[in-house]
């Protein structure tokens, strides 16, 4: 079997390659830097290392209007990228990488432990890392925030899983104020455990909004996060060139349809949001596990950032990765039929093959046909046949559980 078997661990093969890989994927990262050096092609670190100067030197952190390779994260992030920006360029870099990467990792090894269903073995745990390399691989070559967004994500939903609600808070409200829209997965956590989310949430908001006052002029910290919210609020990407454009459901339809206007888009988001909510919620009251629940709500925050958010790059889809890896991984497990297998699978293919495009040149115009809303779109599909077979399940449960009641009640009362 490709899969290793829940029942043991099937040797070292799959622990090895995935540490070969992971140094490898570092590693070259980290060499890319030093190949590079400062005069040339540093990656998106050399707009990080800019904000970090100007916000330590007072200068306004963001630009009139929306742009590719802009600074879009909050003032918040601008001061946390202080100390690599005070460093020598490849240095600096280097440190950055390793603290997107070193995070991701521990951030992943954390919410195996916590929040899958099952105790994998050593080799299922190295097959999930292997597994998430081909959405994950492009960040971490590039050094993209996004990375510490999937980071956050992770450790939000396993400090959940273990009743931490004050860091899920904490790590939730990070991802907000690094990229915003993964105040997605905050608000379904509220709405899924509105007692012992909802206070954490907005305490964790307030204190990661106050702390830059602690840094800097409190007349300039004003004054940027009014340009940052107002130049997001006038963002607007639905225009932009494909070959830049959002790689999300509005990419498909420019591409392959009719381009949606802003309203028909906006209305489509808001209807996506409030579907992925009203199934979480469903699955609450349905009496889903913990561990079940809060991966439905990953995977329905990750594939509606994904598909469906305001900013989408082809680096967002790491957010998917660990959905996708782990929903691979069960589905052999519990012999899952073929097509449901097979959609996954697809889905995996095509995000290898976007990662791997790279390697050839005008590999932009395979990434503007829309080959990553659609491996998203097959995710997205398998995500909700399997809530629909496990809301079944559920049902059939509580029928079964109804009717051993009734057998065991008087034949009075149960007439």
């Amino acid at each position: 079997m490709l899969i290793p078997s829940l029942r043991g661990d099937d040797g070292i093969l799959w622990r090895r390659l995935a540490l070969v890989l992971w140094a490898a994927l570092l590693g070259g990262s980290c060499i890319r830097c030093i190949v590079s050096g400062a005069g040339r092609d540093v990656g998106i670190f050399a707009v990080y290392a800019q904000a970090g100067r100007h916000w330590a030197t007072g200068v306004d952190l963001y630009p009139t209007k929306d742009a590719w390779e802009s600074f879009l994260y909050s003032p918040a992030v601008a001061a946390m990228l202080v100390p690599y920006s005070i460093l020598p360029a490849t240095l600096g870099n280097i440190f950055w990488r390793l603290t997107v990467g070193g995070s991701y990792l521990v951030a992943l090894r954390w919410w195996v432990k916590a929040v899958l269903p099952v105790s994998l073995s050593h080799s299922q745990v190295a097959l999930v890392f292997l597994l998430v390399l081909p959405v994950t691989a492009m960040t971490m070559l590039d050094g993209q925030a996004g990375g510490l967004v999937a980071t956050s994500m992770l450790c939000t939903i396993a400090a959940a899983a273990t009743d931490r609600w004050g860091f899920a808070a904490a790590f939730a409200a990070l991802g907000c104020l690094l990229k915003v829209y993964p105040i997605a997965l905050l608000l379904l956590l509220v709405a899924c455990y509105p007692r012992r989310a909802a206070l954490p949430a907005v305490v964790a908001l307030a204190t990661g909004a106050a702390l830059p006052f602690l840094c800097q002029r409190p007349s300039y910290v004003i004054d940027q996060y009014g340009k940052w919210l107002a130049m997001m609020a006038a963002s607007d990407r639905l225009t932009w060139s494909l070959d830049i454009a959002n790689r999300d459901i509005a990419l498909l339809f420019r591409v392959w349809g009719s381009p949606p206007s802003q309203a028909t888009w906006s209305t489509v988001q808001l209807s996506a949001a409030v579907v992925a909510a009203a199934l979480c919620v469903a699955a609450r009251w349905a009496g889903w596990s913990r561990q079940s629940l809060l991966l439905l709500l990953q995977g329905m925050a990750a594939c509606w950032m994904t598909l469906f958010g305001p900013v989408v790059e082809s680096f967002t889809y790491i957010l998917v990765g660990p959905t996708l890896a782990w929903s691979i991984v069960e589905a052999w497990q519990l012999r899952r039929n073929t097509a449901y297998r097979g959609l996954l699978v697809a889905s995996w293919v095509m995000f290898a093959s976007t990662t791997l495009a790279i390697i050839f040149m005008h590999s932009i115009r395979y990434h503007r046909l829309g080959p990553h809303p659609v491996a998203g779109l097959m995710l997205l599909t398998a995500l909700l046949i399997d809530a629909g077979k496990r809301f079944a399940a559920t049902g059939t449960i509580i029928r079964e559980k109804g009717r051993t009641i009734t057998s065991d009640l008087p034949v009075q009362q149960a007439a």
